[in-house]
């Protein structure tokens, strides 16, 4: 520890707390902390390949490799089962939580239909190419495509997936609904804009200017986070920023690929590490390859009890968040 973290530093003391984590006195430098994190790795099928995409679904997640074969991550055994293998890159992966359904865009304008058993049940035709849906109900979505995004209405009969009840026209990256507010958010190549209940369209703006966004996440408190593609991160209160995390605030790096939120805490993976934001004290905790990151190359993140997924395109790590 002294050769490689303490260089040229006086070392006075050294102490393991309860958690694992060693606190480190030194004689004119203050006191470091070294923290126990432990990553486990689930492993790939196919040790050779790497992973192009990841999925988030309800409970778990979806991981597609380089061979464009899709896994399903099994929590019980911390293992990936085949789903499918595909000729061409998959789009996107979605589940149908009313019907239990398994939703798999190869291609674009079409959509294959799966049974909780991987049972292939239909082709049907939707516009576009998926980035993003979300269900608000049984019958109705929220759906971000290369070309519109907007309200749809799912159709039960027939080959199509679902029909527009409100559409906003050019690419859209990512969406969210926010039930406190009743209103939708839709991060498109215009802007971001929210749309409510009586589909009235409205821009939210940063100082006059257009947000353009990358993912947009809600929270049950009616806020929702914003990122953006360069520089920072917005909060955002009834249409109007209230928050911002960028390089002055501790953004370790202008170039951040996901957010995910979990308990009181923002994730952030960016192309200098894994930051979590406690968005009550507003501090954060960082994670780097000093701490054992195989890779900046995120392809998604997943939490659940505890426990963080990380999935790189090297390979997929998780640890106990209570590390931190």
């Amino acid at each position: 520890l002294k050769k490689h973290l303490f260089k040229d530093k006086l070392i006075t003391k050294v102490i393991k707390d309860v958690l694992g984590n060693y606190w480190v006195t030194s004689h004119d430098n203050g006191i470091f902390i070294i923290p126990n994190v432990s990553f486990n790795t689930i492993n790939k099928p196919k040790t050779n390949t790497s992973i192009k995409n990841h999925f988030n679904k309800f409970l778990g997640f979806y991981v597609q490799d380089a061979n464009n074969t899709l896994y399903k991550f099994i929590d019980k055994k911390k293992s990936l089962n085949v789903i499918t293998n595909s000729k061409s890159d998959i789009k996107y992966v979605f589940e149908n939580p009313f019907l239990n359904e398994l939703n798999i865009q190869k291609e674009p304008n079409k959509l294959s239909v799966f049974s909780s058993k991987q049972k292939h049940l239909k082709d049907i035709k939707v516009t576009g190419v998926l980035k993003e849906v979300n269900y608000l109900n049984k019958d109705v979505i929220i759906k971000s495509t290369n070309i519109n995004a907007g309200f749809f209405k799912l159709q039960k009969k027939g080959k199509i997936f679902a029909k527009p009840i409100f559409e906003i026209s050019g690419r859209s990256y990512s969406n969210t609904y926010s039930k406190i507010n009743k209103k939708a958010y839709f991060a498109n190549i215009n802007g971001l804009f929210s749309v409510d209940s009586l589909y009235n369209k409205k821009e939210i703006l940063d100082q006059d200017k257009s947000i353009f966004a990358k993912k947009i996440i809600s929270n049950t408190n009616g806020t929702i986070w914003v990122l953006c593609f360069k520089n920072k991160i917005l909060k955002i209160k009834n249409d109007k920023i209230i928050d911002s995390i960028n390089l002055k605030t501790g953004l370790l790096n202008p170039i951040n690929s996901h957010i995910y939120k979990y308990n009181k805490d923002l994730w952030i993976l960016g192309n200098s590490g894994i930051q979590i934001y406690n968005t009550i004290t507003k501090q954060f905790s960082n994670i780097t390859n000093k701490d054992g990151l195989p890779s900046y190359d995120f392809k998604g993140i997943f939490i659940k009890n505890d426990s963080a997924f990380i999935s790189t395109s090297k390979e997929i790590i998780y640890f106990n968040i209570k590390s931190f």
